[in-house]
């Protein structure tokens, strides 16, 4: 049990003062956008195309929980949705995104897993790159499951936990110096059975590992002796879930 609780909480990562989510992407807010060699973001991008191909937006009512700056609002506006809306910790991010598409509606989450919106009101939930920085996954989780419909989708991307155990971090740069964000550890399993318990079922998990395929980011920033350390590890993973009708 207690090497269960020491994945969970990361505390086999490399010991580094890190940041809380809030006051780290209020600083990245800036500059978050001006990553074209972001290894992350990039394949970030790719399972969620791969992902999205599955579903039709068209109409639906959307909520994309750490939403950021909206990276991937342009793509799902084209796809004519019903009702688009985004919620993320951080008041900087989401001006950002407000900049970006200035009739977009927003929402601050000011608790770990609290959503300013209604008991079944929308049929497709988005979560990109964010659920490792929550800390209580089980409450949102469940939180989730309240604000969607029955048959609802649910698309998910974010950092896969074995490279997080292995001392993978987010990091970026702020006025020369290195910010390390924090992260929880939450295996895929543990995520995929406490959906489970909410009424929400796996549909398809991806995964992409650290391989020759993206050997040539590590190159370009000289830094082949990550790759080395994690050759082989899965990087990111992709989760398409289904919220249950009652009578499933």
């Amino acid at each position: 049990m207690k090497l269960i609780k020491k994945l969970r909480s990361g505390m086999f990562r490399i010991s580094r003062k890190e940041t809380e989510p809030r006051t780290a992407y209020n600083k990245w807010a800036a500059s978050y956008d001006q990553q074209p060699d972001n290894l992350m973001l990039a394949l970030d991008h790719e399972l969620f195309d791969e992902l999205l191909i599955r579903i039709s937006l068209k109409d639906k009512n959307i909520i994309d929980v750490g939403c950021g700056t909206g990276r991937h609002w342009h793509q799902l506006f084209s796809a004519s949705p019903g009702d688009l809306i985004g919620y993320d910790v951080s008041e900087e991010m989401l001006k950002a995104l407000n900049r970006k598409f200035p009739r977009a509606k927003t929402f601050l989450i000011t608790e770990d897993n609290k959503l300013d919106s209604s008991t079944g009101s929308f049929d497709v939930l988005i979560s990109t790159l964010a659920v490792a920085h929550i800390q209580d996954i089980e409450a949102t989780i469940k939180e989730w499951s309240r604000v969607l419909k029955p048959g609802a989708d649910l698309l998910l991307t974010d950092y896969h936990p074995e490279t997080l155990v292995k001392g993978g971090d987010r990091t970026f740069s702020y006025n020369g110096k290195t910010v390390h964000i924090k992260n929880f550890v939450h295996p895929l399993s543990d995520i995929i059975a406490l959906a489970d318990q909410s009424g929400i079922q796996l549909v398809e998990l991806i995964e992409r590992r650290i391989d020759e395929k993206v050997k040539h980011f590590y190159e370009k920033h000289q830094a082949l002796h990550v790759y080395d350390k994690f050759e082989g590890t899965p990087i990111i993973y992709g989760m398409h879930l289904k919220k249950m009708n009652d009578t499933e």
